[in-house]
């Protein structure tokens, strides 16, 4: 018979042997994906984050913008420049894509130049904002960024047709994204059309939403 001595050195040898028994390939291939499933939704909920900042910011940009430009039009009854121009507005918009030593907005394959006169009149309304420069891919191989003044499209709201109406062009981060600023440019047969309930332009691509915003009218100064 076993003495309680002979019990107890046995019950503490088990032990001990359980306590020093490793992981098993089950058990470790189950830790592993856990902690990839949380550094995956980590991540996701990192750039979610991240995307709406820089939206934030672009619209915030934006709204300065349009600020800017409708108080110029109020004082002056005119644009700075004539109407068909199409010319990035103030700083921060990239810098790479021709040699041009000016910064460059709009598309990447259709790429536009600031104004320093229309910027600088604009400014005496205020500062004029940077833009974040991040550049948003709208198709393969093909971007788009910056904050531009356009109006190289016919507005015909009303069967009127009006030439080169000037609008306020940005993207935004993510597909189906809240312009906020309004009225915004829809496209229509022959032209584009302002529209007070839409909240984009349209999504440009599998990563950006489009934002055109209308400026006061010039064919009502």
């Amino acid at each position: 018979m076993l003495t309680d001595g002979v019990r107890g050195r046995m019950g503490n040898g088990m032990k001990q042997a359980m306590s020093q028994r490793g992981f098993t390939i089950v058990e470790l291939l189950i830790v592993i994906v856990v902690i990839g499933i949380l550094a995956a939704i980590t991540v996701v909920a990192f750039n979610g984050v991240q995307q709406r900042a820089q939206n934030i910011q672009r619209i915030t940009a934006a709204k300065e913008w349009q600020k800017l430009i409708t108080s110029y039009v109020a004082v002056n009854n005119s644009y700075p420049l004539v109407n068909g121009y199409h010319n990035c507005l103030g700083s921060g918009n990239v810098t790479n894509w021709d040699a041009d030593p000016n910064e460059d907005c709009g598309w990447s394959n259709n790429v536009k130049h600031p104004s320093s006169t229309m910027t600088n009149a604009f400014a005496t309304m205020g500062i004029a904002p940077s833009f974040p420069a991040a550049t948003l891919q709208i198709a393969s191989g093909f971007y788009g960024t910056g904050i531009s003044l356009r109006a190289s499209e016919t507005l015909d709201p009303s069967g009127t047709p009006k030439a080169s109406y000037p609008t306020l062009l940005y993207w935004l981060a993510g597909v189906n994204q809240d312009c906020v600023l309004r009225p915004v440019v829809t496209y229509v047969s022959g032209g584009i059309a302002l529209s007070s309930t839409a909240i984009s332009s349209g999504n440009d691509g599998p990563n950006a939403t489009q934002c055109r915003i209308a400026l006061p009218d010039p064919y009502a100064l």
